[in-house]
């Protein structure tokens, strides 16, 4: 009950975020906590009334699209879908089949559209995907880009434009996500809606293998410094077309940069630089520093001292003056001041998203 009336208390701190996905349904915000026998439930809030409905939906991997929660089983091996009434049930359009590694999905910005790759394993090795895209509710579905075979290589989406009429995706070498701290990208591209199976390379890409973020109208890509310093961020303005570059330094083997979460408006971002030890074995050590961008001004400036608490960028609000994080590896919701860098918990629920108006 404590953390319930914690996820409660939260609704006015978050309140700000609803705005950004406008629906006509009534408006929620979903947070995951833990029972007593340490399984996950779901708590959709209602903003209005402040009534929160549990919903039992062991699994991982949250998402809201549309006026559901979209996760995989704890297994991984059925994508399930929650929504506030307490109705748990197989997603009615994503789902695995013979053959399938893999799924990842990705929700527009005002949570009107979902795209969803399906990864296809065959016997000598090579992978093969299909990206659709249609409205959280199977309507106006479509094949959007089919690509492969390819050798340890897959597309998967990862944001839509903020007219929602291009999809922007990335190549990257199968599994190699699941040992980097934060987001990282390896080749972006972009899939107009209204022209299936047509690929445009986004500007500069492929890149360094590291992170990247779209908002705004915005294309945000870290690059490496020339003298190893830092990350510069080159700046992409995807309707005017035009180029620039925001120099920066982050403290000394700070290697990794990821979590580029740029604000809706495309003024500002923050992301995440990280020194890794023992990459990739169960001791691994992240020791991460947040960067503050203001695009418009073009610069980035150091936004908190070194730590080891591992959370991750996850939503703007209050006009774009709040950040909220979660974190990976223990409960919760936070949110700071990026005037200040304050990082205050707000919440012992972990923050999944919010829809409606």
């Amino acid at each position: 009950m404590h953390t319930i009336l914690r996820a409660v208390c939260m609704v006015a701190v978050l309140l700000a975020v609803a705005t950004v996905h406008a629906q006509s349904t009534r408006p929620f915000q979903v947070f995951v906590t833990t029972d007593d026998d340490d399984n996950n439930v779901l708590l959709f809030v209602d903003v209005i009334t402040g009534e929160v409905t549990e919903v039992p939906a062991p699994g991982q991997r949250y998402t809201v699209a549309g006026d559901a929660v979209i996760f995989t089983s704890p297994d991984g091996g059925q994508i399930l879908q929650a929504m506030p009434d307490g109705t748990i049930t197989p997603h009615p359009f994503i789902q695995r089949s013979a053959g399938t590694h893999r799924i990842d999905w990705a929700v527009s910005q005002d949570n009107t559209r979902i795209a969803w790759t399906v990864t296809s394993l065959s016997g000598d090795g090579s992978l093969s995907t299909l990206t659709r895209v249609a409205n959280p509710d199977g309507t106006q579905a479509q094949d959007l880009l089919a690509d492969g075979p390819q050798n340890g290589v897959r597309a998967f989406p990862v944001a839509f434009s903020v007219d929602n009429t291009t999809l922007y995706m990335d190549y990257q070498p199968d599994g190699l996500g699941a040992l980097t701290p934060y987001d990282e990208y390896a080749g972006l591209f972009a899939v107009p809606l209204d022209a299936p199976n047509t690929v445009n390379t986004l500007p500069a890409e492929p890149g360094c293998y590291c992170g990247a973020g779209f908002g705004g109208g915005v294309f945000l890509r870290l690059a490496v410094a020339d003298d190893l310093t830092g990350f510069n961020l080159r700046v992409f303005d995807l309707r005017a077309q035009v180029e620039r570059s925001i120099d920066g330094r982050s403290p000394q083997n700070f290697t990794q940069g990821g979590d580029v979460l740029v604000s809706p408006d495309g003024t500002r971002a923050i992301y995440a630089v990280a020194q890794v030890r023992d990459f990739g074995s169960p001791g691994q050590v992240v020791q991460s520093v947040f960067m503050l961008v203001d695009i418009e001004a073009g610069t980035q400036e150091q936004l908190t001292v070194p730590q080891t608490l591992f959370i991750r960028p996850q939503a703007w609000t209050e006009g774009n003056n709040t950040i909220i994080f979660t974190s990976p590896t223990r409960p919760g919701t936070w949110k700071m001041n990026p005037e200040s860098g304050q990082l205050l918990q707000i919440s012992d629920s972990t923050y999944i998203g919010t829809y409606g108006s």
